[in-house]
């Protein structure tokens, strides 16, 4: 899990943050190879011991990682260095219950979403600080960061027939 961890980070920082990769597949195989020294003596196991998270990187080479099953989202220098936890379990401004997707709204905030049936979203500062927390009327299945102080996201709706059908994109 470290090198496939590793192996994307570095690819990302080495190649201008993935907006290079798209013309790398012509010059021939890409290489992943791992950054010495990276993240030295951070214990991955014991920080992400499942499945269950995303990552962004922030324009300054701050990675921010979820961890659904700890209830946080961590903080990383572009060397690897764990800088804070942000968030604890709990429903309250700046708790997390279930964290996942992430992303980078206007190169100034991190958008945090959570698990679909909390129907909510938060905000926090590209430092770690909190900012708000976002409700919505639906429950949100993937959300991600646009521009413009837009966010879109999935969600299901249900119909008078108590069937689930998907409504595909919210934008607010």
């Amino acid at each position: 899990m470290k090198k496939i961890l590793v192996s994307v980070l570095v690819l990302l920082l080495g190649n201008g943050l993935w907006c290079d990769l798209q013309d790398q597949y012509k010059k021939g195989t890409i290489v992943l190879k791992e950054a010495a020294g990276f993240a030295e003596g951070i214990d991955w196991q014991d920080l992400f011991y499942d499945l269950y998270k995303d990552m962004v990187v922030a324009p300054n080479g701050s990675i921010f990682v979820s961890n659904s099953r700890t209830h946080n989202v961590f903080k990383f220098n572009k060397q690897g260095k764990l800088l804070k936890k942000l968030g604890r379990r709990g429903k309250g401004p700046g708790d997390f219950d279930f964290p996942g997707d992430l992303s980078i709204l206007d190169n100034k905030y991190l958008v945090v979403g959570e698990y679909a049936l909390n129907r909510r979203f938060s905000l926090w500062d590209l430092e770690g600080k909190f900012i708000k927390v976002i409700k919505t009327n639906t429950s949100i299945f993937y959300l991600t960061a646009l521009r413009d102080n837009r966010v879109a996201y999935f969600f299901f709706k249900q119909h008078a027939e108590k069937k689930m059908a998907t409504n595909p994109l919210y934008i607010s």
